[in-house]
């Protein structure tokens, strides 16, 4: 938590309050490491993004909960990484 200075005309992000439906485009943005083990370096200085689509929830590894995470793929090779999280519909933490 940090006080602003002075207030700020923007609306906070909107939190969607259903999860998307499978197939459906998504975008992860964030400042997450560009390395793949946690830890291995720290958080990007340039803003990066992410296309993505949620896949059904039974495509995702072990370990998934589908109560509290999104199950997405990538259209390309590019991954998600440790520290990386519009509307926001959640937030991904690892890959």
């Amino acid at each position: 938590m940090f006080k602003l200075s002075s207030t700020v005309s923007q609306a906070p992000i909107s939190i969607n309050d259903s999860s998307p439906a499978a197939q459906a485009s998504t975008r992860l943005i964030g400042f997450g490491q560009t390395c793949p083990q946690q830890g291995c370096g720290g958080a990007s200085t340039t803003l990066k993004q992410l296309d993505t689509r949620i896949n059904p929830d039974n495509m995702c590894s072990a370990g998934f909960n589908a109560s509290t995470e999104l199950c997405v793929y990538s259209t390309t090779s590019q991954t998600a990484c440790y520290g990386d999280n519009w509307q926001r519909v959640g937030t991904c933490a690892r890959r």
